[in-house]
């Protein structure tokens, strides 16, 4: 049932769930769709709350339950931190990933019902994924056009339907 790792980050617990993740994740993912337009930002933070929800449940087992867009949320804090990276001594490495775990000690580590596995992996994925983009900048240049930013939200929004309709056949 792949669906689930893609449906599971629109589901919420409660309110105070969806005001968290929205408050938190729309500073990060804002910032990022600044710098690489609104279809690569979304696109690539929900690829990283995809990816660390994959490796959670293959982790954890099939059994997992795994709902919010906290996993997309640190793949957001993940992104930025890789999008920092630079060339050089290790200054420009080891901050960006001091301050994206230090992000996941405060935010995402502690409560009740908290999927440690799923942030942790959220954030590591972003981390790579924001570190691809700045090797291979030249290439995400040409790609922020407005056809192209319009293409890829149109793409994620029917992925993110197309989940939906299978879960709710299934």
């Amino acid at each position: 049932e792949w669906w689930r790792i893609i449906t599971g980050l629109t589901l919420h617990a409660d309110i105070v769930h969806v005001v968290g993740n929205t408050l938190i994740g729309g500073v990060f993912i804002h910032f990022i769709c600044k710098m690489l337009g609104s279809g690569t930002g979304f696109s690539l933070v929900f690829l990283s709350g995809i990816l660390g929800n994959a490796i959670n449940v293959l982790i954890r087992g099939d059994n997992h339950l795994s709902v919010g867009f906290s996993t997309a949320v640190f793949g957001a804090i993940g992104l930025l931190s890789g999008l920092r990276i630079r060339k050089g001594y290790y200054k420009p490495i080891i901050l960006p990933f001091g301050a994206a775990f230090a992000l996941l000690a405060i935010l995402g580590a502690e409560g009740e019902r908290t999927d440690l596995g799923a942030h942790l992996w959220g954030l590591g994925v972003g981390m790579i994924l924001g570190f691809l983009v700045v090797r291979h900048k030249k290439w995400f240049q040409r790609i922020i056009t407005i056809k192209i930013q319009t293409m890829l939200l149109v793409a994620l929004f029917a992925m993110i339907l197309a989940s939906w309709r299978i879960a709710l056949q299934s």
